[in-house]
């Protein structure tokens, strides 16, 4: 599992508060903060496959193509069928 940095604006967070913070992150294109978030998020079974997506998608913004097809291959594995993670 990827090393978590301890950002004082990511500690203590549960990962359902890290995946939403993530979300809002991306949105606003701050795609550093959305990654580590989506890395904490992903700690949590139940967010395990929208938390690698997301990754996907901040790796993309960052024009880390290679990371990204990574993550949304890694996504589909998470959970076989998810329409979201492509």
């Amino acid at each position: 599992m990827p090393q978590i940095r301890n950002i004082p604006v990511l500690a203590n967070l549960s990962p359902a508060d890290s995946f939403a913070r993530a979300r809002a992150f991306l949105a606003s294109k701050q795609y550093g903060l959305a990654i580590e978030l989506y890395k904490a998020a992903s700690r949590d079974p139940s967010l395990t496959a929208e938390s690698l997506n997301g990754l996907g998608v901040a790796y993309d913004g960052i024009g880390r193509r290679d990371l990204a097809e990574r993550y949304f291959q890694r996504a589909l594995a998470a959970r076989p069928g998810n329409d979201r993670a492509k």
